[in-house]
Parts: structure tokens; C-alpha cells; sequence
């Protein structure tokens, strides 16, 4: 027997009762993990005798708890809700822009009013130069926006919106991102569009297509 052989075994014969309880613990503790999941699982089901029906789907989560939508956004497009003030004296004062928000660069070139009247739709148009900034100040609209950029990492992405007086938002639209705008309600709506670039007279940069154009893979109306 070498000299350290004794030691060594008698090492392992202390320990082995420490190590044999380690080893029950952690089945037991594996047990009580199998049987949670499995006690959750069918705590959770909900089956034929709870009035679930064949071909049913759950919904899954599309909002934060603060009715923030989780859905992936078109690449530079971007959305800043503003919340209404209540005034003292009664009346509601909204913000409409501010620079520091630092959607992009701040630069407005022009703003102006689009009203439309109930069921009116503003069909399909983008801008090769131009960004818009949407702001819903009068009633409710529906915006559809489709990334038709092939450079893209959206492209392909369609996003829908509403936005209204009830919650107010500043919708940033790049260049190259297709939209459209429906009043879906049975009152006139307005939008107001702060621009980087103004309207030009002579030269308008306004690409159209129609609304049931086969050429965006979605079915607006």
C-alpha cells in the first residue's frame, strides 16, 4: 500500500455520506421542480371540460403595461405619444413638436393642415427626399406605413397605427417608407404634417400609387 493510499480512502469513506446526501438533495429538489411545472402546466390548460374549442389560439403580448406597442417598428420611423394637459381653467393643452425630443434633426421647413371627411382615404404615397411628422389633431385616423426600401432591414414590414385626439402621438416618416391615411370614423379628422423639406410648386415630391395597388402586399381597404 502506497503511504498516501490509506489517507485518500479514508478521506472518500468520511465524505461519502455527505456526498450521498448532496446527491438525494438535488433529486429531491429536481422532483419538486418536475412536479411544479407539471402542477402549472395543468393548472394553466385550458381543456374541452373548460370550454376550450378545437382550433382556438391564445393571444400573445403586443403591449407593455403601459399600452406601448411591442411590435417592431419600420426601420426610422419613429413615434412619440404626448399626453394631454388638463388646464386649470378648463380646456386641454397638447404639444404637437419640440426639437429635444430628438426624433432626428429638428429642421421644419413647412407645416400644414390635411382635413378629411368621414370614411375619406389619402391613398398610397411616399417621398424620395422628404421626411414627414404626422400629428392627428382632430378626431381619430388609421395610418398604414410599408418599407419598400430593398436596402432596408424592414424592408418588406408593414406597421398600422391609429392615432387621434383621445392619444395623441408625433409620427416621424422617413423617405422611401410608403403610407396611407383613413378616416375610419363617422366624423371629420385632421392631420397636421411638419416637414423637412416644403412642398415644392414646381418639382412636387409625391410619389402615388393607387390603394389596391398589387405593388404593396397589403390590402389597406
Amino acid at each position: 500500500m502506497n503511504a498516501g493510499e490509506y489517507p485518500i480512502k479514508r478521506l472518500i469513506h468520511c465524505a461519502k455520506p455527505a456526498i450521498l446526501s448532496i446527491i438525494k438533495i438535488d433529486k429531491y429538489a429536481l422532483a419538486f421542480v418536475r412536479r411544479f411545472i407539471m402542477y402549472k402546466s395543468n393548472n394553466n390548460k385550458f381543456g374541452v371540460p373548460q370550454g376550450f374549442i378545437e382550433g382556438a389560439i391564445k393571444d400573445r403580448q403586443n403591449i407593455t403595461a403601459d399600452w406601448l406597442s411591442l411590435e417592431q417598428l419600420i426601420d426610422g420611423v419613429k413615434v412619440r405619444e404626448v399626453k394631454n394637459v388638463c388646464k386649470r381653467q378648463g380646456g386641454v393643452l397638447t404639444e404637437v413638436f419640440r426639437s429635444d425630443w430628438g426624433l432626428d434633426d429638428g429642421v421644419v421647413d413647412q407645416i400644414f393642415q390635411n382635413m378629411l371627411a368621414p370614411g375619406e382615404v389619402s391613398g398610397w404615397h411616399a417621398h424620395q427626399l422628404t421626411t414627414d411628422r404626422i400629428f392627428v389633431n382632430y378626431g381619430r385616423l388609421r395610418i398604414g406605413l410599408y418599407d419598400a426600401r430593398s436596402a432596408s432591414t424592414t424592408f418588406g414590414k408593414y406597421n398600422e397605427m391609429h392615432f387621434g385626439t383621445d392619444r395623441p402621438a408625433l409620427l416621424l416618416i422617413p423617405p422611401g417608407v410608403w403610407h396611407a391615411v383613413q378616416n375610419n370614423t363617422s366624423e371629420p379628422a385632421a392631420l397636421l404634417n411638419a416637414v423637412d423639406r416644403a412642398y415644392r410648386y414646381e418639382d412636387p415630391d409625391h410619389w402615388r400609387l393607387p390603394i389596391d395597388t398589387p405593388q404593396i402586399p397589403v390590402r389597406f381597404l
